[in-house]
């Protein structure tokens, strides 16, 4: 009797194990034909990516010293300047982080996002900050939205003078009531590593205050 309960019992379980293991295997087929699609799309985006990157690291390279420290050799050279440049007191710094739009950049904008919170803590009511790009307008609205003057994002590509100079614009706009602006960014370096940089400009009322001495002294209308 005993015997007959066990093959009784054992087709049932041998018709289960067979069942699951058809179910198993047909999974596992679409599985692997959804990684293969995957694979295949992924290679593609690969190629478009290396294309684009392409593009733009040889656009980087032939900029890469355009007009680097042109200013301040121009202001340092110019030895009158300093001799009527007076000292000024800053009470209020604008701080003007550029990240980018979008993409995984990783350390390109968490390193920029860093700095500005590292210089901010000394003193936050000593600085405003106008944010250009929309991942640093995230990751600072958040910690520093009492600071926050503004923001520009979702800037087209290529950048060009227009688009520049609508941004020097509006940054001069918001630092009205400050006395130094600082750039935060990142110098190209090579495609994997970069050069956080910290740029100061004066703002309109010193520029204009130190450039009118040499436009009332020009030697040639003299």
């Amino acid at each position: 009797m005993l015997l007959n309960r066990i093959q009784a019992v054992s087709p049932l379980l041998q018709s289960n194990q067979y069942g699951f293991a058809t179910k198993s295997l047909k999974l596992i087929k679409i599985r692997m034909k959804a990684v293969e699609s995957i694979k295949k799309i992924t290679k593609a985006m690969k190629m478009v990516a290396a294309s684009k990157m392409k593009q733009d690291v040889g656009r980087l390279e032939k900029a890469k010293f355009f007009g680097v420290g042109s200013i301040d050799k121009i202001i340092s050279s110019e030895t009158y300047l300093h001799k009527k440049r007076a000292p000024v007191n800053v009470k209020k710094t604008l701080l003007v982080p550029i990240t980018t739009d979008k993409g995984l950049c990783g350390g390109t904008n968490s390193t920029i996002v860093r700095e500005v919170k590292q210089v901010v803590k000394a003193d936050r009511n000593a600085y405003k900050i106008f944010v250009v790009g929309d991942k640093g307008s995230i990751a600072l609205s958040r910690p520093f939205p009492d600071i926050m003057e503004n923001a520009i994002t979702n800037i087209t590509t290529p950048l060009n003078f227009p688009t520049a100079a609508a941004i020097a614009t509006n940054v001069l706009q918001s630092a009205r009531d400050c006395e130094k602006i600082v750039f935060v960014y990142n110098e190209f370096k090579n495609v994997i590593s970069q050069i956080l940089r910290k740029s100061e400009i004066m703002n309109r009322p010193e520029f204009l205050n130190t450039f009118k001495y040499v436009v009332r002294h020009d030697p040639e209308d003299s």
